[in-house]
Formats: C-alpha cells, structure tokens, sequence
C-alpha cells in the first residue's frame, strides 16, 4: 500500500534539470517543499540508487505497431488490449507520460479520457488522434487521406474538435509503408500550411513524420512543433529547422530494431525494410551531428516499441548528445515539447511521477534499463526493491 506522504532518499538526484542533493518528498500525488511529520522515509542510499522523474517519451503509439500484418482490420476490443499492455510495458520501464502519435479510429481519443479515471495507473497521455496523411502515403490504413489544403485544413479541425492534444502530419514516406519513398515529399507544401494554421489559431502542437529529404525544411518553414524521425538531416536542414524552433525527435531504436529484423508481436520486418533501416541507421550519427552544432532542441521518442525509451536515450548519448542532455530529453525537454508544466521534473508542485534505478546513468546509461520503482502521481505502480542488490 503507497504511503499518503513519502520522502525519498536516494545517492544522488536528477530533477530533470539538473543535479541535486536533496531529498524527494512526495504528498497528495504532487512534489511537496517539505516532509510530512507522519511521512514514510524510503531510504535507498545504501542500495546506489539514483532518482529521477517519471520519464516522458515523446512519441509513441500505444495501439497496433505499423508492422502489424492485419493493422487495419483490428477490432476496438483487440485495439484496446493492445493498447493496455503497451500502456503496462511503458509504466513498468518507469515511463509515467507518453504523447501518442496516431491510433487506428483515433482510438487515443479514447485512451485520453480513461486516464481520468481513479483506478488507472498506466502513463499520462498527451495524444494527437488520427493522422494526416495522402492517399497511398504512410500509414494510409490508419489516417485521413488528405490530398490538398482544404482536405487537410478540414481533417485538422476534426481531430482538434475531437479533443487531440495536437496534430500529426505524415509528411514523407516511412521505412514500413511499402511503395513511399522514405525521403521523398508526400504532403505539399500548401497542406501542411493548412494544417499548421489550424493548430495555431487554436494554440495547438503540430507533428511531422519526416525522415528526410525536402520535407525537413518545408515542414519547418510551414510552422510545425516537431519534426519526427529525420534520420536522413543535411547541416542546412538542422540549420533552417533551428531558425524556425523546430524540435527534433529522433527516434534512434527504430533503424535499429528494423535493421535487425527484431519481431514485434506477431509481426517481423522484411528484408526490404530493413535493408532500408540499415541505411537509415548508417545516417543518423551524421544526423545527430549536424542537429547538435545547429543547436536543435532535441527530445525522446520511441515510436511503435513500448518500454525501449532507456535505450534511445542510451543511444542518443552514444551519438554524442552530452548526458545531462539526452536525460533532458527523456524529461523536462520532452515535457516542454509536451506542453506540460507539472511533469519531467521534481519541483515543488510537479506531479509525484518518479522513477528509481540502481547506479548512476553518467557512468553507464543501461542503469536506467531496470527500474527499482515507479511512481506515478504518488502512487507506487512498480516496485522490484526486494530484488535489488547493494
């Protein structure tokens, strides 16, 4: 049973924008400036532990993976089992938000309201509901066909209507759409300037799919939040997408896994794919390179691979994104791109979302792969102390 009040002591603390000395307290599901006097003190020091807020990942898709073979055809029960366990998996790897990307039947929609409820206790959901894409484009089984600015202008107004969080544009091809050209620009210009105005008048986030080529910097100059993916970035694209604000969530696991023809459910990659996720693979360290000397804000996303947020912020260390920087990225950056003031860090007023590991990321980032506990708004969700060794 999870203490109203709790203090936490751990050997060292992120808050998700820096360093600190200081113990943790927790009261009411919110950080608190000081312990309660009836407070249960959790001490972890003896056992390395390190703490840190609830990770935010940034993009995902808590319903059927893109690989699925029968995405299109899954039923809103089957949906729906899919999308708890993928919630299950993100909460136990000590992800207390997510922002979803895009569900079949704007499912997410959904999800987004059963959040609410008093007995849930898989991840906040920021979500975007349906995305917009063109007929025969990239996740054409799940989005809205839309072929010029009026359609697109219209599908935005839709989904915001519906209570999406933000807006998803499936601008180029993707490495599991057979048939895009991965690079190629699928979405014109005036579509995505439809779709962007939507969102501004309405203060809302705009999101592109871009792996590369000239979608990059038309989506930037169009106005969009983020570009997702961009494994395949010139120096003039980070450039121009740094003079527009544009953050970048680069997805590393994804090459990676399709590269490797890592099975995902009842689905494996062809060899198509991952032919062409190796090259996207090859790119993306020249990719990171030119996003960090432009100065791209960059943030933590995983796409269609629950529970594997550890390790892309492992690998965006290993590219060469500083530590305390790629731990932002998985906190109080992606709470930023989020739009959420009350997450990715352990402020006084923020949500109780906590995560604990054993050791120290700065020295090895695979820590962060095995969560001791989880906390999420003050409620203790996962919980593998006994396990633990000194």
């Amino acid at each position: 049973m999870t203490p109203s009040s709790m203090t936490l002591l751990g050997a060292r603390c992120w808050d998700g924008d820096a360093w600190i000395d200081a113990p943790i307290h927790l009261q009411g599901g919110l950080v608190v400036e000081r312990p309660a006097r009836d407070g249960v003190v959790v001490d972890l020091r003896d056992q390395d532990a390190t703490i840190l807020p609830g990770l935010v990942d940034a993009h995902t898709h808590l319903g059927i993976p893109p690989l699925h073979p029968n995405a299109a055809g899954m039923t809103d029960v089957a949906l729906d089992d899919v999308m708890m366990q993928s919630a299950r998996i993100h909460i136990k790897a000590g992800v207390t938000t997510v922002r979803d990307l895009g569900e079949l039947r704007g499912r997410n929609h959904v999800w987004a309201e059963r959040q609410h409820a008093s007995d849930w206790t898989g991840p906040r959901i920021v979500q975007y509901g349906t995305p917009l894409t063109v007929t025969d484009g990239h996740c054409a089984w799940m989005g809205h066909a839309c072929d010029g600015p009026d359609a697109a202008d219209q599908a935005a107004r839709r989904e915001l209507e519906l209570g999406a969080d933000g807006v998803k544009l499936m601008v180029s091809g993707g490495l599991s759409s057979q048939g895009t050209d991965a690079r190629g620009l699928l979405m014109d210009a005036a579509s995505i300037q439809a779709a962007c105005n939507v969102a501004r008048n309405r203060s809302a986030p705009v999101a592109a799919h871009v792996m590369g080529g000239p979608g990059l910097q038309t989506a930037a100059r169009m106005g969009v939040t983020s570009i997702e993916h961009g494994y395949w970035m010139s120096r003039e694209d980070a450039d121009v997408m740094a003079a527009h604000g544009v953050m970048w969530v680069p997805t590393m696991t994804v090459p990676w896994l399709v590269a490797e023809r890592v099975p995902f459910g009842d689905a494996t990659p062809s060899e198509a794919m991952a032919q062409l996720a190796r090259e996207a693979r090859e790119a993306q360290h020249a990719s990171m390179q030119h996003a960090l000397a432009a100065g791209l804000h960059i943030v933590a996303g995983t796409d269609y691979a629950p529970g594997t947020l550890a390790d892309e912020i492992r690998l965006m260390s290993e590219a060469g994104v500083p530590t305390d920087d790629a731990l932002r990225a998985a906190t109080s950056s992606a709470a930023k791109l989020l739009r959420l003031a009350d997450v990715g860090h352990l402020r006084t007023g923020a949500h109780a979302d906590v995560l604990v590991v054993q050791g120290d990321p700065r020295r090895d980032m695979r820590v962060l792969t095995r969560p001791m506990m989880v906390i999420r708004g003050g409620v203790v969700v996962h919980d593998e102390r006994a396990n633990a060794t000194a």
